[in-house]
C-alpha cells in the first residue's frame, strides 16, 4: 500500500513539473501593482524586419504614448496615445490597450523584467498571432 501511495504522489509530482515547465513561458504570480510599475518608461520596440521605422512606446500609470520616427528617420514624434491597464492572474499577465489603432486589445505579457517586454496577441482568433519585442531605454 505504501508503494503505490508514493507511485502516486511521484507521479503528481511529475505532472506538476511538467505544467509548470510547459512550452509555452509566461509571467507566474506577479501583482497588478507591480506589473504596472515595471511597465512605466519608455520601451524601444525591436522592429522585425529592421527595415522598419523606429517606433517606441511610453508608459506611465496607465497612459501610453507611441511614438514613431518622422519622415526623414532622425526624430520620433508622437502617432498616437491611449490608455493601458494590467490584469493578473496566478499563471498570466494581460495587459489591455485602448486609443491605439493597430495595437487596442488584450495582450499576453510573454517575458517582462527591467530591460526586456515580449507581448503576444491574437486579436480576432483567426489572423494568428502579432507579437512585439521590447528593449527598456
Amino acid at each position: 500500500m505504501k508503494k503505490i501511495s508514493t507511485y502516486i504522489f511521484a507521479c503528481i509530482l511529475l505532472l506538476t513539473g511538467v505544467a509548470l515547465t510547459s512550452c509555452e513561458k509566461t509571467e507566474f504570480l506577479k501583482s497588478e501593482k507591480g506589473v504596472m510599475s515595471e511597465l512605466n518608461g519608455t520601451w524601444s520596440m525591436i522592429q522585425i524586419p529592421s527595415t522598419l521605422p523606429a517606433e517606441s512606446w511610453t508608459i506611465d500609470n496607465g497612459v501610453i504614448i507611441r511614438k514613431g520616427a518622422n519622415s526623414e528617420g532622425t526624430s520620433l514624434r508622437e502617432i498616437s496615445r491611449g490608455t493601458i491597464s494590467v490584469h493578473t492572474t496566478l499563471t498570466k499577465v494581460e495587459v489591455t490597450i485602448e486609443g491605439m489603432p493597430s495595437y487596442n486589445g488584450t495582450w499576453q505579457v510573454i517575458k517582462l523584467n527591467k530591460s526586456v517586454m515580449v507581448i503576444n496577441t491574437d486579436f480576432d482568433g483567426n489572423s494568428g498571432i502579432m507579437e512585439k519585442n521590447f528593449q527598456k531605454q
